[in-house]
Parts: C-alpha cells; structure tokens; sequence
C-alpha cells in the first residue's frame, strides 16, 4: 500500500510540472503581488472561521466590515485558528500594557462616576466574600471622597474590578449582573479615553479600539476553534500535520493531496507562503515540487508556487470550505501592532509630540475668518422641505421605529444642502423655523402623550446624560433646546399643554468652565459671547419658568466633570432657591469661561510642555507662533503654578487677547512656565521677521 501510495503521488507531481511550466513563463510581475493577497486573506477566511453565537457581530462593527482575513494580514498574525488565538491574545497584552502606560502619564485626581459605582459594588462583595482587598478599597474609597483618584489608582481599580467582579459574574453565569459590569468597565474606559484626550494623548483613543478590536476577534474564533479540537477525530497523520511532524509518501497517499489540505497547519503554511514567498516555509508544505523550491528568481518561484495551488487543486478545497459570503472589507486601513506601539508609544514616552507637532506646521486662523455673514447664508438656503424629510415623514419614521420623536435644530443642520461645521452659525435660522414646523405638527398628532423640553447651555451634555439614555420612549416628543429665550420657551409649553400633552422640563446643568472647554475640545466652533449669552439664558429662563409655573414638572441632572447625578430636593421652594443661586450674571459667567481657559491651560501645559489657545477656546494645529511683544511676559515656577496664577494673566491682557489673531501662550523651560499674548501666522518668513523685531529669540 505505501509503494502504491508513493507511486500516484509521483506521478502527480510529474503532472503538475508538465502543466505548470507553460504557464509560468506568461505571468509578469505586476500580476501576480495583489492576487497573491487576495488569495492569502482568502484562504485565512476560509481556515480561521469566525463563530456568529460569539463575537462576531462585535467584530465586524469594531472593524467596519473588515474581513478576518485581512484584519490578521494587517497585523502579522498567521497560523491555525489556535496559533491564531495565542497570537492575538499576546497582541491583546501587549497593546493593553501600552494603554496602561499612557493613561498612567495623566496627571491630576478624578472623580469618575463610574468608578465611584465600582468601588460601592466591589466593597459590597469584598465585605461578603471577606477578601483581603477590602482594606484598600475602603481606602481608596475615602480618598475618592475627598481629593479624588490620581490615574494610577483608577488603573488599578479597573483592572480589579474586571478581574474579581466581572470575572466573578461570568463564573456564576449571571447574564444581567456580566451585562452592569460590562457597561461599568465600558464607562470607566470611555472616561479615561476622554480624559487622555483633553490631556493631549489623542492617540489612548486609538489604543482603545485596538484593545476592543482584538479581543473582538480573539472572543469570536476562540469558541470556534475550541470546538474544532473536541469534535475533530484526529488520526496519527493529522496529528502530526498539525504539530508539523515528518511526513512520509506512504501516508500522503491515504490521507490524499486534498484531504492535507484542509488541514489547519498546511493551510497556515500555505497562506505564510503566499504572504512572504518564504522558501523554508514552502518546503514544509507536502507534495510541493523540487523545481519550485530550488527556483533561483524569487518572482518566479512564487508565480510557479501560485500556479500549483491551482493546478493541484488545493486552492479549490480551500475555497469549498468557505462559510456564507463575509461583510465587505473595510477600505479604512488600520495600524499594526507595530506602528501603534512605536510610533505612538514614542510620542507618549517623551510626552511632547503633541506639543512638538503643534508648534512646528503652517497655518493659522480661527474659524471665525472663514464664515460669512448671516444676512448672505441664511437667505441663501432653498427651501428646506426640498432637501430633507418633511416633519410628517419625520414623525412617521420615528413611529415605525417606536423611537422618541426627538426634534433637534443642530441635528436638522446637518440635512441641509452645503452646511458646514464652520458655518453652523449661520444655519441657525433656517434650522431653528424647521424645528419649530416639525413641532407644531407632532403635537397635533394623538399618538403622542408626553412632551419633554430639554434645556442646557452649550455644552452641557444633554445629549450624552439624557437624550442618548431617553430614545426607546415611542409615545414622546423630546424638543432639544437650550431653553436660553424665556418666551420661545413659554410658548413650547403652552403649545403642548393646549394639545393636551404632558409636559416636563428636563434641565442639564454644568459647570459653566467645563461646558466650554467641553465644547471646545468636541470642535464645536461656538462664538465666546454667543457661549455666554445661551447660558445666561438657559439658568435665568428656568429659574423663572420654575417660579411662574408651579405646576409644571421639572427635571434636573447636574453634569460636571467629576459627577453626575440627578438633582433632589425636598419641596418646590428648595428647587427654587437653587435655582436662583445658578443663575448667573453675564459678567459672572464671563469670568467662569476665564477660568476654563486657565483650567485646560494648566492641565494640557503640564501634560505636553505648552498650549496656544484663543480666548474662544480655539487651539490652532498649524502656524508659526511667536510673542510680538516682550512685555507681556511672564513666568511662575513649573512647581508652584496654579490655575489662578493663569487666570489672574487671562484677565489682565483680556483686551488684548480680544484682538484678531492673538492667543494666549504658554511653554515649559528650565523649570519655569512662560507665558505671553502670542500671534500665530501662515508665513513663516513673516513670523521670523516680526519675531525679530520684538527680540524673540524662537518662534
């Protein structure tokens, strides 16, 4: 049987080389690079199955259509779906420790809420199970209290809480416990990516999604290829394919040409072959002939290669296996492992490319150059209802969806022909009347019984901690607003309870230094006095809507950087001194803004060497910057700097910085933090000159 087995195993390879050297000689170069990709991320579709029960929605969304196949390619990762698992999980570790060590490089003390939620939860448990962590978390728990947590101890919580508790929720196989934990870890991580972003570490946002990315991809072939070691019956051979044993024709012959080829390691090797037209890897492949291997010109032993996968029929076996056609491949390219953890991981080491970036590149007006006047843009939009949904079509596709019938002049923007981020502005009364029209008409509408007014300078956070959380509510008109015109307010509510609605008012209050910078920081160009006016606005309209309509329901959420929770009060007139207390003049939240900017000035000097940032709270990424005058400098102790110390600058040279294109600066040198009233200019020569002319020594 063995000689028999030897001699049809030779006599097809004889077959195969007759048939493949014609056919060599006809293929070029440029043909053969793209296919031999295509067929590599191919065949790895074909061998690394992605499991539909686990994971493998996540992944597809994660990786926006990518296919498996060319997500592994990407990242270097070949191999049978075990070897496959083992390398992702060592990705996994690694681009997790770099995560660590970014977020460890934040300075400051936090209050996350949703650590807060971790340490009650992980105290509860630690106090039944009697667990030796209960002391520190006790601990932790006061400073969180009191200062707040640094990074460090928020990192540590994380990693605790995933590994006691939510692990402890999935041994008990407690879905909707692992579904709170989950959503916990989810918040935790966001706040983090959030905060490193406001810090200047954009790249932690990167990080992130490799981490989810990855262990998407690991949690949907994992099942999959634990389930193929129980259920496949491996004989001796197929044992030794898979551990890469030596294999002798005898037993080539039993198991047959294509029965190898389905195989996990010969498919791997094959694909490997393909991806880097290796010679070791070939020879490891059974039943690839000797001219192949001892082929001289690399291009021609891979075309001769390629040429026998098809001949031999391997490829065809390959693709016979193939489950239901796969989501399209993303044509968004994602970084390797590689590129992340270098380039990326460099920038965070030194803690300066950022800053660096910033002040070396060309460029440099605020968004405010670019916008035309509102008289020009407003006139100029067509009829709406030509461009986008008319309100009963709206009302109709909210109604299908059982979804809350929200209504959102920033969100109707955006339909209309030629709207840009930069001219936002000057949308706003063409978007503010379609609102209104769309109102009008779903309160006329007997389907809908409540009424939800949001009100919140910009800002705020309405969308994020209440209109995101408030969309499965079918019977529900929620009109997002501002609330800052007490009349347009009034006359909301009048509507809606004249059509026998129910209405509440649902308030998001916050800091009014965070909401600027949190505006800022989102690229939401808003005006400074445009900014002061809404909350102006918005506190002193509730305070009197609250005072002159007693009956009317009202909801309040504070929202600040460290908490959020729901206001609670004991009776009306509570709520009503409250609400007095908050409504600001507008010099007071003139001076709040003022504060921002010396908040965020504070944190992104210390956490990237130097900031350039308007009074607006436009930070420019391009141009040449450089202080016209010595005059306005000044410096305080790297050590000893605080808020107040910028603040007292911001407001002495405030006239100043009201001028076109200046900016207030700030940079880290010799231990010292200098500041000045800076300009930022396109040209560079420009810049050298003025620069001179005020006896600068850089720009």
């Amino acid at each position: 049987l063995a000689q028999t087995g030897a001699e049809s195993l030779s006599t097809t390879v004889g077959q195969v080389r007759s048939t493949l050297t014609p056919a060599i000689e006809a293929i070029t170069k440029p043909k053969f690079a793209t296919a031999r990709n295509d067929l590599a991320e191919s065949m790895i579709n074909s061998m690394i199955k992605v499991d539909p029960a686990r994971g493998a929605e996540n992944f597809y969304k994660l990786s926006k259509g990518q296919t498996m196949g060319n997500f592994l390619l990407e990242r270097d990762i070949i191999g049978t779906p075990e070897q496959t698992v083992e390398q992702l999980l060592g990705r996994f570790k690694a681009v997790k420790n770099n995560f660590d060590d970014a977020i460890l490089q934040i300075e400051g003390s936090y209050k996350f809420p949703a650590i807060k939620e971790a340490l009650d939860e992980m105290e509860a448990r630690f106090i039944k199970t009697k667990g030796p962590e209960l002391s520190r978390i006790k601990e932790l728990q006061k400073k969180f209290d009191g200062e707040g947590l640094n990074m460090a101890e928020n990192l540590e919580l994380k990693r605790l809480y995933e590994k006691k508790v939510k692990t402890g929720y999935l041994k008990d196989n407690n879905s909707v416990l692992v579904e709170r934990a989950t959503n916990i870890d989810s918040q935790i991580r966001e706040d983090f990516v959030r905060t490193a972003k406001e810090s200047g570490f954009d790249n932690v946002q990167d990080l992130s999604r490799e981490i989810q990315l990855t262990k998407a991809a690991m949690d949907s072939i994992e099942s999959k290829a634990i389930r193929q070691l129980v259920n496949n019956q491996f004989s001796l051979t197929d044992n030794l394919l898979l551990v890469g044993g030596a294999i002798n024709p005898s037993s080539l012959a039993v198991l047959g040409i294509k029965k190898i080829a389905g195989t996990p390691s010969v498919q791997a090797k094959i694909i490997k072959a393909l991806a880097t037209n290796d010679v070791k890897t070939m020879k490891a492949i059974p039943g690839v002939p000797k001219e192949i291997i001892n082929a001289k010109n690399a291009t021609k032993r891979q075309t001769m290669f390629e040429q026998w996968l098809e001949q031999s029929g391997l490829k065809s076996v390959i693709d016979e296996t193939e489950l239901k056609k796969l989501p399209e491949p993303s044509s968004i390219q994602v970084k390797g492992a590689t590129d992340i953890l270098e380039t990326r991981g460099q920038q965070l080491k030194e803690g300066t490319g950022v800053f660096e970036n910033q002040r070396s590149v060309k460029e440099s007006t605020t968004p405010s150059s670019n916008i035309k006047s509102s008289s020009n843009i407003d006139d100029s939009i067509p009829d709406f209802k030509k461009g986008a949904n008319p309100p009963t079509t709206f009302i109709q596709d909210a109604k299908v969806g059982k979804k809350t019938l929200v209504i959102d002049s920033d969100a109707i923007k955006k339909e209309m022909p030629g709207y840009t981020e930069d001219l936002a502005p000057q949308f706003h009364k063409a978007s503010s009347a379609e609102a209104k029209a769309r109102y009008a008409e779903a309160l006329k509408d007997p389907y809908y019984d409540d009424v939800v007014i949001m009100g919140g300078g910009s800002g705020s956070g309405k969308t994020e901690v209440f209109v995101s959380k408030n969309l499965d509510r079918p019977n529900t008109i929620l009109f997002d607003g501002t609330l800052a015109d007490k009349a347009a307010a009034q006359t909301k509510i009048d509507q809606a309870l004249k059509a026998g609605k129910n209405v509440k008012i649902e308030a998001v209050m916050a800091p009014i230094e965070d909401a600027f910078m949190f505006a800022s920081d989102r690229g939401r160009y808003i005006p400074r006095d445009v900014f002061a006016d809404k909350h102006y606005g918005f506190r002193k309209t509730l305070y009197e809507l609250a005072k002159e309509n007693p009956s009317l329901e009202i909801g309040i959420t504070i929202n600040s950087k460290a908490k959020t929770y729901t206001g609670s009060f004991k009776n009306r007139p509570e709520m009503l001194e409250y609400l007095k207390e908050q409504s600001f003049s507008k010099e007071k939240v003139d001076s709040l803004i003022t504060k921002g900017l010396a908040k965020k000035s504070l944190e992104t000097t210390k956490g990237q060497g130097g900031i350039t940032i308007s009074r607006e709270g436009v930070q420019p990424k391009e141009g040449y910057s450089f202080a016209p005058s010595k005059n306005t400098e000044t410096k305080v102790s790297l050590s000893k700097i605080s808020e107040k110390d910028i603040e007292t600058f911001l407001k002495k040279y405030g006239s100043t910085l009201k001028k076109d294109n200046n900016y207030f600066g700030a940079w880290v040198e010799d231990g010292q933090v200098w500041m000045d009233i800076s300009q930022v200019l396109k040209d560079k020569n420009t810049a050298l000159k003025l620069a001179k002319k005020a006896n600068q020594e850089a720009v």
